[in-house]
Formats: structure tokens, C-alpha cells, sequence
């Protein structure tokens, strides 16, 4: 059983058959023959994966002196041997390789699935590139199961553990129909190179087998690539599949013909989906091509028919459906004919009549107009047909095709506007020739419409043209429309603009708004977005960029020109825009850091609707080399430097989409210490213990002091071999190890990984799918779809940011009933369903919206509803599992009309960069005997959140966090905190702890106050015994500051004050204050080592002060016992 392959040629010339030997190291070339034009050309073994061919390993044939170019050997039996002890399994392709004509010609292999024996190899072929979000190439075998993915990247799309490879079909929508997991112990969906085996009765010629992708825990394709089969009996039988690629839709000219074209990239191969025919057609009807070709007498040249594979020539097409699918190949006896040699797709009867046509450019006759649609008729007693099209759409002149309107409407003009809904901002448009712009009646005519020049628009700022009767009664009056869409910044070359670089998605706060944003750093005046949607409800949209968050520069300008306000995006797609900085600015990316789509007219602190901040740095020349990726990066806010000496200041952002790059922007160092440098690490012990890390800066010559800077930016990267991100540090500091011991740190910054109650809400009827979603951030969270059970009742329903209330997109109602929101939770505190207002706008628009808790208004059109938990619940999102549109007033089975159910689900947290927060010492909490200690710090962005660092805790007695707001520390009047264990559960009594991890500590969830509120943090055991406490008081200034407070309880006999913080000379010791009379400092476990660094002893004294630090101020005092 040794496989024959015949050798896949790239130019004419070459052929022969390969086999390979069961020794795994033998490869048989027969009938070879070399007819290429390159005298240089070698045979090469390698990689699919590695690119660089001209690096491959040669092989010299067998009984070959040295290395021979194949031109000089005339062989037509070539014996190819691997070195001792390596395999053909150690590689997946053998080439003839030349360095001036490239790959003449090639076989390619892969690992049989889960082979035994021989032969331990299939072969496999090149299919085409994976589109979307995804980049790679596909290979398929030829034992039709296997499936090859090389070179994977996955550009911008979030993915999870929830994100898998589907084989699917893929017409108007896309069939998911089975998993693919990835061969190989430990691989994963996102390796570089991926293997996939399809299970036996599965085949990659199945039919309803032609799309293999990514898709999300939505079910939303990422990216992927479909394909068609090509005929047998071709001259090159493997491979037998070619990528397609979408063409376009059918323009429907009779007959209800329609259906959706894909061209393979093969350029022979027509895959038509979803074919809709009636098979009315005289003499029925046929697929048929127009040749791109000129005659003698100026004309184009004639149709020829193409005949659909497994059809017998002349046989006409069935009535079809829309379930139908043809694939159509141009034939090898046309010649080299390829689609380029093409313009037309036609479905025509048998007398020529064409019942519906696709048009394509070709390099030959470009095409001399652009469709904008064809006309639709709304009114069946008069029916409309025709196309407009347009040339440029800087043009003003739009030309009207095969138009026919019986003339029966006294007044029917031509309106043209932004859409329907704004027909009163719409204009009328005079047919060329006429001066009167009513219309009369038509035939399959053809004319013109003109743009006047005083209205100074074109046909780009224009989305809808209208035959329209004014004096019709209301929903009659728009006898047919067509829309269309077009970017702003659809300009011309600006398509071949290399916006290759994608910065991130927007993080979203309202009106729909998403998208990604690209740009490169070589056109350093453009940005790209791409994928962009806009529910086009707010006052205001328009794309803003400015240095810093919040502070507007100005607004970004459509490449080309035209309106900066950006319209709702279509429903069903996602607009794509060029903007660019204004030339009279002066400036480039890589001045601003922040692009936001901003509204001017909503309130204050409320204008954001989405953003991305960034930090670029400057590339170097193009050239080989230089990657953009690695010059602009998404930047989060970090914290900023807690500065000790020597001037040290920065503000600390983190790479989004990388966790190794740090920029640290305004950074500021006198350059006066003795080998300062940047140090990363868990804490400040980190650097004395030997733990901490040297990271360098980006540019700067590695291993060397820090020189001086003065509110510079600047970019460090934790090196790759490391293997870590900043998910495996806490502290980042700028630490000089030369420096008097005590002093060495001359500036620092902590930060923890947020908690998250890391709820997952899955729409029960996508359970079989394994979807979840993720509550997290600050963008709505997906539910699932309302099922709508009556009254029209469809929508989209999402959790709020703040989980506080539903927002139901897209949602219909007819109105008719008396229906309320009604939830249903499984927890005590809500036993029975409870009626839930949605708020509603005010009539008088300078009042705020309210809550209406009364019946639920209709919605005729898509709305938007908010659905809101009254403040008085205290309830989120997460408290229900049922949310439904409920009346009382029918029977039991009528009773709701439409309802959607989830489950709220717990799971470890996972580490992004959402939860990557600074935070900052509060004080030490410890217990006088010793049974607790731990550093309290908060979270600077959640003062929710306190963290127990180094949390000890005997466990002997049960014991729980309490906190409060009056001056005395006591359990009445008292609230709970709750420590959140590692299920991300809350708990009441506190854990044993060794001391080398961290505790978690909240407050209830329901409380709707944060720690700021309060005024300590105690431990008291179950017998009411206070263990250990914490005091503090809120700073004043524009974010939550916890600084440490001291009262004495005259109550007790001792209060711990705190711990020395040591400069030098080891000193260490807790300071408790004892006595009624506040008289007595009592120093436990103190330390000090009076040695100085000459040999010399120190004269050391205690000393106390209310004023600046120093002997001038201070008091001295001394040990008890001890003389003065």
C-alpha cells in the first residue's frame, strides 16, 4: 500500500509521481520531468509552517555528484533519502525550488489520522486563506478527513475557553454541524499550527459541508473559510475543493429568481446558494456567462451556457425554493478562459430573455456603472420596477435603468433623502429633460436624475430614492424605494490604504455602540473602523481624539470629506469609516492617545458613549523588520508612582492586549542615585529577598542605571523567556540596590487582580451549545433573545453595566393587552414573582425619565427598553432567573407573551486585564496574643474591595469581619463583611491562614454602600470578643484615599497603633499605647542593629512629635528603666 501522488506542478513543465517508503525516510520520484526556465532550481524539504523555502533543507538525489541544479540532469527516476534518523513525519512538504522563479513546483503531506502502520502519511493541498478576524492557511487531505491549519492569528476578536472550531455549511446563514477539536496533547484552539481529524462519516465533500471557522460562545462566526468542490475529470484531480469567495446577490429580473453567487479562487469555479426559481420560463431556463470580449462589430461578445455539475447539457433548471445549489465550473475545453475573461452571470429562458444577472469588473472592460439597488414596490396596484446607479459617489447623477411605472398616481415624484422615516427632509428630483417632476408613465425606459448644484451634495450624501405620492393616504404614499450605505470615508485610495494594525475594540458605555480601531503607524494621519455600530439615538455621534481621557482635541474628519456625524448603523450590518486628524492641526497619532465616539449634547460626564485609549511610540523606516504591533499599544490605566525620593513621578498604564508591556507616561528621576533601576516584583520584601526582577526600558541599553528623566514616556516589556505577565507580579518599583539600606526605594506602585463574582448567565435554550457569557466590565452583558409566545413580542435582552436593570434591544410589542415585567428569582428575599417598571421619557424633555410601573407601552418599530430594579430592592440582575412580559387578564396558558429564563452560575475568576486595579496601603490589623495579622489594602478602583495581604489567622475561634460608622468599635449597630472564596462565593466566618496568602473581604452586595461610607474594620469572635481592628478616615480629593486613623479606647488596656517603617539600621517593632492616661507607648518585638556601616556605633533615641520630623521638634524618650 504505498501512496502514489502525482507531483502538483505551480508552472508548466513539471510533472511526475511521488511515493514514499515504508522505512519513513525514502521518497520515489518517477517520471519526472523538468521543463522550467530556471537553471537554478533544487529540491527542498521543510515546513509548511516556515515561509523562508529558500532555507529548507536541500535534498540531492540518490547516485548525484554534490549539489546538481535539476536543468543539468535529465533523470526521469529520482531516489530522494533522509539523513539517519530523521522522518517525513519531522516534515510536510518537499519542493523544486529555485531562487529567481521561487516554488516550480511541489507535494505536500501530513500525519495520517491516528495511524499504526504504513503508510503513516496523507497528502494534502493548499485550500486558501481564512477570512474574518482569522489569518492562516488551510490545507485538506486527500483522505478527505484531514484538516491543516498553518500560521494561525487571530486579529482583535476576544477569545475564551468558550470558543471553538465548527464545520458547518454557510449560505444566507450559517449551520453549525460539528466540533472540531484540535489533535495533539495540550493543544489548544489558538496554536499557530492546527490539526483537526473529521470523524468517519464525515467528509469534506459531504454535502452541507463547505465552511470550517472560529466561532464564539454565540455562536458568532470569528472567521473562517468556505469552499466549493470542483468537478472530476480535470486535468489536476487534488485538490478537489477551492475557496470561495462571495460575489453577491442576484438582481432579479423576472420570474422570482434570486439567489446568492460565490466565485472560487480558482477562477473557474461558480457556486450558486440558495437559488430561488419559480420554473415558469418558456422553454425553461439556463445558466449562461457573457464574454468580456469585443466583436467586429463593437458589441460584446455572445453568452455561453454553463452547464451545472451533475446536469446533462441542455437539461433546464427545476423550480426551485431557495434550498437549491449549483456549482458551475468553465470547462478546460474553452481554452485558458478563466471569470476574468467574463463580466456577466445571467439566468436566462431558452429564447435569450434574461430572468436575473450578477455583474463583476474585469481587468479587460471595467464596468462604466455601480448598482445602488433595485426599486421595491410597497403598493400592489401599482407596481414598480427598475434599477438606479451611480458612477462615483461624488457624482450627482444618478441614472435610472428598465424602469416601468404605469403613471396612475397623479403626483408620484422622485424623493430622495436619508430614508422613509425622514421623508419630510427628502428633496425632489427632476427626471433630465423633463421641467415638470410629476411622472408619467414608463416602459423599460432609461434616464436620468440630476443633483442641482445649489444643493452642493452628491449622491454620498444620500441613502434613499423614493417614487412618492404626497396626496396618497398614510401607508401607501411610498410607491417603491431602494436604499443603500455608504461609509464617509469611502474616498478614493483610501481603500489601499495599509491600516493593517488593529488597537483594540471600544470599551462600550451606551447606544450600541461597537467597533474595532486600526491604524498603521506609517499613514499617521489615518484611523480605521472597522465593524462599527451606532443605534444612531443619541443627540450627537461623532468620532473625537484627544492627549488625555475626557479632554477633547477635536473631532475626527471623514477621509475625502462629508459629515462627521455618524448615522445608525443598519441592523443587520456594520458600517466601516476612514477618518484622519485635520491637516491644519499639525499632528499625528502619535501625538493623542485616546479616541472616544463622543455626544456634545448629553450631560456632563455622560458624553462618552465608547473609547479606546492608546500610547504609540514612533517607528523607525520601514523596513525589514519592523513590526507595528510592536510601536502602538492599548493602553489601561494602571495607578500611578507613590513617590519616596529623589522626584520620582509617572503615571503606570498596561498593554490590553499584551500584559508585558508597561508605559509609564510623565515619568520623572533626578538621575542622582547611585544604580537606580526598575524592579517588579510581590511587595517591597521582594527586592530585599531576592525575588524581585530587573526589568529594562524599551531603547535603552540594558543593565545600566537610569539616567535622569523629566516627564518623559517610556516603555518597559517583561522579556518573553520569562514566561510571566504582569498576572504574575503586584508591585512595580524604581529601586536603587546601592543606596543606604532603608532608602533604596525611591518610588513604587502596587496592584492586585480585582475579585469578580464571576457569574455566568447562559440562555437555557442555547445550553446545548455550552454557551456562556461572562458578567464583567463595564459593557452590557448578553442574556439571550426573548421568546415571544404572543402580541408580535421579540428582543434582545442584555444586563446593564451595573446589572441593575434589562435593556431589551430591537424590542416589538404590539400593545394590545395589559401587560406588566414580571421576575422570578430562587432566592429567600424575593419568594414570589415580582412586577419589575421600565422607564419611560418624560413629556417634557427637560425633566429626567421615570419609572412607569404601570402596563408596557407598545412598540411598533424596534425600541430600545430599560427594564430597572427599583433602589429600594437593592436587587441585581443575578438575584432573578426569569424575566417576562405577564398579564393577568387571559387564561393561564396566554397568560405571558413573551419571557426568556437564564442560570446564574459561579466559577473561579479568571485573570484579564479587567481586573488589573492599584492599590494602597491602609495600615496593619493584628491581634495582641498573636492569632491574627495581615496588611489591609483597597483597591483604588473598587472601594468595594479591601484585601488582607499576608493574611494570618490561627483558625482556634469562629471569627468574622464587622464594620461600622460610629466612633465606638462595637458589634451593635455593626454590618457584616463577607470574604469571597476562591468558588467566588461569599462567606461569613473568616478562614485559618498561614500567612503567605490573601484574603478578600466585601460588603454585602445588596448594601449599595461601599467602605468609604464607614469608618473601621473589626474581627470579633462568636463569644462578641474583639480580636483585632482597623481605623481610618477618607481623604479629601477626587477618588476615595483610605488614610489610617489612631483613637484610643480608654476601654482597653492596650491599642495597637502600627509597626516602624525602617530607613536603615534594621529597625522594626508594633507600637501599642497602654493606660487610661495615654501616657505609656509600650514596643513590642523591636529590633535594631546600632552597627553603622564604618565600624562605628550609632546614638540612637526614641523620639515623639507633633510637628515636622526632626530633633527640633521632638521630645526624646526613653525605655523604662533605662537613664536619661
Amino acid at each position: 500500500p504505498i501512496p502514489c501522488v502525482p507531483w502538483q506542478s505551480q508552472t508548466s513543465g513539471q510533472n511526475g509521481e511521488a511515493y514514499m517508503a515504508s522505512d519513513n525516510r525514502t521518497m520515489l520520484i518517477r517520471d519526472f520531468k523538468y521543463g522550467a526556465d530556471a537553471v537554478d532550481a533544487y529540491i527542498h524539504v521543510g515546513s509548511l509552517s516556515d515561509t523562508k523555502v529558500k532555507k529548507w533543507q536541500i535534498l540531492v538525489p540518490e547516485g548525484w555528484r554534490g549539489k546538481t541544479p535539476l536543468s543539468a540532469n535529465a533523470a526521469s527516476e529520482l531516489i530522494l533519502r533522509l539523513d539517519e534518523g530523521q522522518s517525513w513525519l519531522q516534515f510536510n512538504s518537499v519542493v523544486v525550488w529555485s531562487d529567481k522563479a521561487g516554488v516550480i513546483a511541489r507535494i505536500d503531506w501530513a500525519p495520517a489520522p491516528h495511524a499504526t502502520q504504513f503508510p503513516y502519511v496523507v497528502r494534502v493541498g493548499r485550500i486558501g486563506e481564512l477570512e474574518g478576524f482569522l489569518e492562516g492557511q488551510v490545507w485538506f487531505g486527500a483522505d478527505n478527513q484531514t484538516v491543516l491549519v498553518r500560521n494561525l492569528q487571530v486579529d482583535g476578536a476576544p477569545v475564551n475557553n468558550r470558543t471553538v472550531w465548527f464545520l458547518g455549511h454557510k449560505d444566507q446563514e450559517l449551520k453549525l454541524n460539528y466540533q472540531m477539536v484540535p489533535e495533539g496533547e495540550g493543544a489548544t484552539i489558538v496554536d499557530e499550527n492546527l490539526v483537526f481529524y473529521m470523524p468517519m462519516h464525515w467528509k469534506l465533500t459531504s454535502p452541507n459541508v463547505d465552511w470550517f471557522g472560529l466561532v464564539d460562545n454565540n455562536g458568532n462566526q470569528i472567521g473562517g473559510i468556505t469552499w466549493a468542490v470542483r468537478p472530476s475529470g480535470m486535468a489536476d484531480p487534488f485538490p478537489w475543493w477551492t475557496q470561495t469567495l462571495a460575489a453577491g446577490r442576484f438582481t432579479q429580473r423576472s420570474n422570482n429568481v434570486t439567489g446568492l453567487v460565490f466565485f472560487g479562487v480558482d477562477n473557474r469555479t461558480i457556486k450558486i446558494m440558495n437559488f430561488e426559481y419559480d420554473g415558469a420560463a418558456t422553454g425553461g431556463a439556463f445558466f449562461q456567462v457573457k464574454e468580456d470580449r469585443y466583436s467586429v462589430g463593437g458589441s460584446l461578445g455572445d453568452a455561453r451556457g454553463l452547464t451545472p455539475e451533475g446536469y446533462g447539457l441542455g437539461q433546464p433548471l427545476p423550480a426551485c425554493d431557495g434550498d437549491e445549489e449549483f456549482v458551475l465550473f468553465i470547462p478546460y475545453n474553452w481554452g485558458d478562459k478563466t471569470l476574468k475573461d467574463f463580466y456577466k452571470l445571467q439566468v436566462a429562458s431558452a429564447g435569450g430573455k434574461v430572468l436575473a444577472d450578477i455583474e463583476w469588473a474585469s481587468p479587460i472592460t471595467p464596468l462604466k456603472s455601480n448598482s445602488l439597488g433595485h426599486f421595491i414596490s410597497h403598493v400592489v396596484t401599482t407596481p414598480i420596477t427598475g434599477e438606479a446607479k451611480f458612477q462615483a459617489y461624488t457624482d450627482k447623477t444618478i441614472i435610472i435603468k428598465g424602469f416601468s411605472y404605469d403613471g396612475s398616481v397623479p403626483d408620484a415624484q422622485f424623493f430622495i433623502g436619508r430614508g422613509a422615516a425622514e421623508y419630510m427632509d427628502a428633496k425632489v428630483l427632476v427626471t433630465r429633460g423633463q421641467t415638470d417632476s410629476v411622472l408619467r408613465a414608463y416602459t423599460d425606459a432609461q434616464f436620468s436624475l440630476d443633483i442641482p448644484a445649489d444643493w452642493h451634495q452628491t449622491v454620498g450624501d444620500f441613502s434613499w430614492l423614493a417614487v412618492w405620492s404626497e396626496q396618497s393616504p398614510p401607508g401607501m404614499q411610498n410607491l417603491a424605494d431602494v436604499s443603500w450605505i455608504r461609509s464617509p470615508g469611502h474616498a478614493p485610495g483610501t481603500e489601499s490604504d495599509l491600516l493593517g494594525q488593529t488597537l483594540g475594540w471600544f470599551t462600550t458605555y451606551s447606544h450600541s455602540v461597537a467597533g474595532k480601531v486600526k491604524f498603521n503607524p506609517y499613514v499617521n494621519r489615518t484611523i480605521k473602523f472597522k465593524q462599527f455600530q451606532y443605534d444612531g439615538k443619541a443627540g450627537s455621534a461623532v468620532f473625537v481624539i484627544g492627549k488625555e481621557r475626557g479632554n477633547v482635541f477635536g473631532e475626527l474628519a471623514p477621509v475625502g470629506g462629508g459629515p462627521s456625524e455618524l448615522p445608525a448603523s443598519l441592523p443587520d450590518g456594520r458600517g466601516s469609516y476612514h477618518m484622519e486628524i485635520p491637516l491644519e492641526w499639525g499632528l499625528t497619532i502619535f501625538n493623542f492617545s485616546w479616541i472616544a465616539v463622543w455626544d456634545k449634547t448629553a450631560a456632563k460626564n455622560h458624553e462618552i458613549m465608547a473609547e479606546i485609549e492608546y500610547e504609540v511610540f514612533p517607528p523607525p523606516a520601514p523596513g525589514p523588520g519592523t513590526a507595528a504591533k510592536d510601536l502602538i499599544l492599548e493602553a489601561t490605566r494602571l495607578g500611578a508612582f507613590r513617590p519616596y525620593s529623589h522626584g520620582v513621578m509617572g503615571r503606570i498604564k498596561f498593554d490590553k492586549s499584551n500584559l508585558t508591556n508597561i508605559v509609564i507616561k510623565k515619568f520623572s528621576y533626578d538621575g542622582l542615585g547611585t544604580s537606580a533601576r526598575f524592579m517588579i516584583g510581590q511587595s517591597a520584601s521582594s527586592a530585599q529577598d531576592g525575588t524581585a526582577r530587573e526589568l529594562n526600558v524599551v531603547d535603552m541599553l540594558a543593565n545600566q542605571p537610569l539616567p535622569r528623566f523629566n516627564e518623559e514616556k517610556i516603555r518597559l516589556a517583561i522579556p518573553l523567556e520569562w514566561n510571566l505577565t504582569l498576572a504574575n507580579f503586584s508591585w512595580l518599583s524604581v529601586w536603587d540596590s546601592g543606596a543606604t539600606p532603608g532608602t533604596e526605594n525611591y518610588a513604587d506602585v502596587t496592584w492586585q487582580y480585582l475579585p469578580k463574582e464571576s457569574m455566568s448567565l447562559r440562555d437555557e435554550e442555547s445550553a446545548s451549545f455550552g454557551q456562556e457569557l461572562q458578567l464583567v466590565g463595564n459593557t452590557r452583558t448578553y442574556l439571550g433573545m426573548l421568546n415571544g409566545r404572543g402580541h408580535a413580542v421579540s428582543g434582545q435582552v442584555y444586563a446593564s453595566p451595573d446589572f441593575k436593570s434589562y435593556i431589551i434591544m430591537d424590542f416589538l410589542y404590539d400593545g394590545v393587552g395589559s401587560a406588566k415585567w414580571w421576575v422570578v428569582s430562587n432566592e429567600d428575599d424575593y419568594p414570589d414573582p415580582r412586577s419589575i417598571p421600565f422607564k419611560m421619557a418624560a413629556d417634557n424633555p427637560m425633566e429626567r425619565e421615570y419609572l412607569n410601573y404601570g402596563d408596557v407601552t407598545a412598540c411598533i418599530e424596534p425600541c430600545t427598553m430599560v427594564v430597572e430594579f427599583p433602589e429600594q430592592w437593592g436587587a441585581k440582575v443575578k438575584d432573578f432567573y426569569w424575566l417576562g412580559l405577564w398579564t393577568e387578564d387571559t387564561n393561564e396558558a396566554e397568560q405571558v407573551f413573551g419571557d426568556i429564563s437564564y442560570v446564574v452560575g459561579m466559577h473561579m475568576a479568571e485573570v484579564d486585564e479587567r481586573h488589573l486595579a492599584a492599590t494602597e496601603s491602609i495600615g496593619l490589623i493584628s491581634s495582641d496574643d498573636g492569632s491574627m495579622r495581615g496588611e489591609v489594602v483597597f483597591s483604588v478602583r473598587d472601594p468595594l474591595v479591601f484585601i488582607v495581604k499576608s493574611y494570618y489567622f490561627n483558625g482556634l475561634a469562629k471569627t468574622r469581619f464587622w464594620t461600622g460608622t460610629v466612633e465606638t468599635i462595637a458589634l451593635e449597630g455593626a454590618e457584616p463583611v463577607f470574604w469571597t472564596s476562591c468558588s467566588g462565593g461569599s462567606e461569613k466566618e473568616i478562614p485559618a491562614g498561614d500567612g503567605t496568602g490573601d484574603l478578600w473581604i466585601t460588603l454585602d452586595r445588596k448594601s449599595n454602600k461601599s467602605f468609604a461610607d464607614y469608618r473601621w474594620l473589626a474581627a470579633f469572635n462568636d463569644d462578641g470578643v474583639l480580636v483585632a481592628d482597623l481605623r481610618w478616615r477618607i481623604s479629601d480629593g477626587d477618588r476615595k484615599l483610605f488614610v489610617r486613623e489612631y483613637k484610643m479606647d480608654v476601654r482597653l488596656g492596650s491599642q495597637f497603633m502600627g509597626s516602624f517603617v525602617s530607613n536603615s539600621h534594621g529597625v522594626s517593632g508594633d507600637i501599642h499605647m497602654e493606660g487610661d492616661e495615654k501616657d505609656r507607648v509600650v514596643i513590642k518585638h523591636f529590633s535594631y542593629d546600632p552597627m553603622n556601616p564604618d565600624g562605628s556605633l550609632s546614638q540612637a533615641y526614641f523620639a515623639v512629635g507633633a510637628a515636622g520630623v526632626g530633633t527640633a521638634n521632638a521630645l526624646t524618650l526613653y525605655p523604662a528603666g533605662m537613664r536619661a
